[in-house]
């Protein structure tokens, strides 16, 4: 399992890379924004699943040659088809969108000779949770950081959710604790504005703890960090679901001899 989350790792970073630069050398030339996204996301897919199949390869034994190739084969249709759906949305969610996701997720699982079933789980999971970050908060888990210093946790008030780009939080709301993982320490606040995930999911965290009894909020601190950092992250990940193929395909290279 830590050989695929290392495996996924490294080739979502080339996809992000590449999707990225393909993406801003076609702005221009390609208009319609559910094509470009198709050809960028194919782009960034075969580079990551290329370089999935060749370490997946490499790690379990194999032909590293032939699991690239094969990589790339199947990271282009999935980044394409993901490509496309995130082109046609853009930053909107709805439940018909992850139907849409889970339904590409299966079929792209099916083509790499994976379980359909499987395949439709996992990216509509992923797009779910982007859905609900996005159904609370306004935005989509996208990474962005604190851009101010302003602290606006108010318990209860939902303007304290309404514009979770432009606060500091660190894990902690200033009204629950004074130490390192509070708003108010400023290497925290370094933290939120510069490391991704971190803000939104500091938001995420708050918003559990605002659900919590009061007389529960001081236990309930540290063991409700993991679930808000893992859907924070759950939602992050629906930009990567071209993912799925590459990830499955190198802990699956070890049959490819």
């Amino acid at each position: 399992m830590l050989t695929g989350a290392f495996i996924g790792g490294v080739s979502g970073g080339v996809f992000s890379g590449v999707e990225g630069a393909v993406a801003g050398a076609i702005k221009n030339s390609v208009t319609n924004v559910t094509l470009a996204g198709a050809i960028s996301g194919a782009a960034g897919g075969a580079a990551a699943g290329a370089t999935a199949g060749g370490l997946g390869a490499a790690i379990y034994g194999g032909d590293i040659g032939q699991g690239m190739l094969r990589g790339a084969g199947l990271g282009a249709i999935g980044g394409a088809a993901f490509g496309a759906i995130g082109g046609h949305y853009g930053n909107s969610w709805s439940m018909g969108r992850v139907a849409v996701s889970g339904l590409a997720g299966g079929g792209v699982s099916a083509l790499a000779g994976g379980s359909f079933e499987d395949g439709f789980v996992y990216a509509a999971s992923f797009a779910f949770a982007a859905y609900s970050y996005n159904k609370l908060f306004g935005v989509p888990p996208d990474g962005r950081v604190a851009t101010e210093d302003a602290d606006l946790y108010r318990e209860g008030s939902p303007e304290y959710y309404s514009d979770p780009e432009n606060t500091s939080h660190a894990l902690f709301g200033k009204a629950h604790c004074t130490g390192f993982l509070c708003e108010g320490n400023p290497k925290m606040e370094w933290i939120a504005k510069n490391v991704p995930y971190v803000n939104q999911g500091s938001v995420a965290h708050d918003l559990i703890i605002d659900l919590t009894p009061k007389m529960l909020r001081p236990l309930m601190l540290y063991p409700t960090i993991p679930p808000a950092v893992a859907f924070t992250l759950a939602g992050a990940a629906a930009q990567y679901s071209p993912m799925t193929v590459p990830i499955t395909l190198g802990m699956e290279n070890k049959r490819i001899k």
